[in-house]
């Protein structure tokens, strides 16, 4: 089982168990807002007070959040898991940093294909023992966009506020949610505050020169390197210098082709 059936597996685990929750927390609300009767009750025998319905709301409204942020840690450590491996680093690496070897995919949040692929390196990295990382480029396609920019643009502000690992997290869950295809996913903004962002660095984040100079780089990279559709991959020899093209959702196999290829060329020019 792949790690990303393993996370399914998980997520749909816990999907469970917060339907079955329900019912609990529609109890815990009716205890709390009876106990709270009995003791208006008990405490005014002889002028009987009835409970107001801004005390009742503000009961509901604390037993919901409580029990939103049990459901949102737990989904967040369910979602962050697969990750581990994602460093503490500036740039949206998984994996070693200084790794011989590097996959540089540039990749669209709405494009199906890139769905598909995105756990395709890292299956790589994770087989590599560090040989291998996987560097995420964002290239939001015009006919994507405004959701495809939109996605990339949370992405970097939870890689910000959070850091890598959370950026990753929040990277392989978009994939999973979104409609794809410039469909999006349902309210951005409340799905990035799963994530833990709040309201007030989402608005920042939507207006902020680095994370927008951040995206900006990355698509005058791919102009620059020719790459216009994706998912386009690059797999690079930080030793030896050279670097394998790779167009489209393939395989882990002509990832592991592309980098016996590059040891042997370097192989061939130490013997020289």
């Amino acid at each position: 089982m792949s790690s990303n059936q393993k996370t399914k597996k998980i997520v749909w685990g816990v999907t469970i168990g917060l339907a079955a929750s329900a019912a609990v927390l529609s109890a815990v609300i009716s205890v709390k807002v009876l106990g709270l009767l009995e003791e208006v009750g008990n405490q005014n025998r002889e002028q009987p007070k009835q409970i107001t319905a801004s005390e009742i709301a503000s009961i509901v409204q604390d037993t919901l959040e409580a029990k939103e942020r049990a459901v949102s840690a737990e989904l967040m450590n369910t979602a962050l898991a697969p990750w581990e491996a994602a460093r503490d680093v500036k740039e949206r690496v998984y994996g070693n940093p200084n790794a011989r070897f590097s996959i540089v995919t540039f990749s669209d949040l709405e494009c199906p294909f890139c769905k598909r692929f995105h756990n395709t390196p890292k299956e790589v990295v994770d087989a590599s023992s560090d040989n291998v990382s996987y560097e995420f480029k964002h290239l939001p396609l015009d006919f994507h966009n405004p959701a495809a920019l939109q996605g990339s643009v949370m992405a970097e502000c939870v890689a910000k506020e959070l850091g890598n690992k959370y950026a990753w997290a929040f990277i392989d869950q978009y994939f999973q949610t979104t409609q794809t295809n410039g469909g999006g996913v349902a309210d951005l903004d409340n799905f990035a505050k799963r994530f833990g962002l709040t309201s007030s660095q989402i608005a920042a984040c939507k207006t902020d020169k680095n994370i927008q100079a951040r995206i900006t780089g990355d698509l005058e990279f791919a102009r620059e390197a020719g790459v216009s559709g994706t998912p386009s991959s690059y797999v690079v020899d930080t030793v030896g210098g050279k670097s394998i093209q790779i167009g489209g959702a393939q395989g882990a196999e002509v990832f592991m082709n592309a980098i016996r290829s590059l040891l042997e060329d370097d192989k061939e020019q130490s013997e020289e």
